[in-house]
């Protein structure tokens, strides 16, 4: 099953202190936590984890990964992440809630969000269903042998609008294979348009599985995905 697993030995956690730092939220009657930056920083940074059928939760390694990672970014302004709930319509409208809630945080200027295995697929739900304005996007690991419409048509246009895309996945993933991610990626290429000033990228990371379970795939996979915070934004 696509679940958390036990953390590899040696693998990096998100420090106490970073986890004290954030707050307790109430996101579409889910639990979250919120943390702010002090001062500075411009882009609010939602991360979206994996299914809880399967056992994911907002603790999941490669969340804490990327959230530590994020925190590390003086661009960052805050970072947001909540549980679930059990179904996809109402996780879709759980994330169209925390996308409203980080917006409103003071120096929040741009939005990016990083979706994680199933929270990938919410995320191209995001993108393809809602109003949602997103300056960047990561899907980790999407679960295309499950079955998902990722909507390529409609990604490809905000693409062409200016939306920072990343693909990213491991080369022996069994719901997210490298032909499969790879087809996505030269998909997306053929439908948007030549003379956009972004296209979407792709990361394949030698040796990870879909759940990352080494602190090298780890930090790989968090360093990849954060591509998309570093690209600034394209003229609309």
């Amino acid at each position: 099953s696509i679940c958390n697993r036990e953390p590899a030995k040696g693998r990096r956690r998100l420090p106490q202190s970073a986890m004290s730092s954030e707050e307790a939220v109430t996101v579409a009657g889910q639990s979250g936590r919120l943390w702010h930056r002090p001062s500075g920083g411009k882009i609010g940074a939602l991360v979206l984890h994996p299914h809880p059928h399967m056992g994911g939760d907002m603790y999941n390694p490669v969340v804490e990964a990327v959230l530590g990672e994020l925190k590390r970014r003086d661009i960052v302004a805050a970072t947001l992440r909540f549980q679930f709930g059990h179904n996809l319509s109402e996780s879709l409208r759980e994330a169209t809630a925390a996308l409203e809630l980080l917006q409103s945080q003071v120096g929040v200027q741009e939005l990016v969000c990083v979706g994680y295995s199933y929270g990938a697929a919410v995320l191209a739900k995001l993108l393809t269903e809602t109003e949602c304005s997103l300056s960047g996007a990561s899907l980790i690991a999407p679960p295309l042998e499950m079955g998902f419409d990722y909507k390529l048509p409609t990604l490809s246009q905000h693409v062409d609008a200016g939306l920072a895309l990343r693909l990213v996945a491991g080369t022996d993933d069994e719901y997210c294979s490298e032909a499969s991610l790879r087809g996505v990626h030269r998909d997306l290429l053929n439908l948007c348009n030549v003379a956009s000033t972004r296209q979407p990228s792709l990361r394949i990371i030698e040796g990870a599985d879909h759940f990352f379970n080494s602190r090298k795939h780890l930090e790989e996979v968090s360093a990849a995905a954060l591509e998309v915070v570093q690209a600034p934004r394209a003229p609309l």
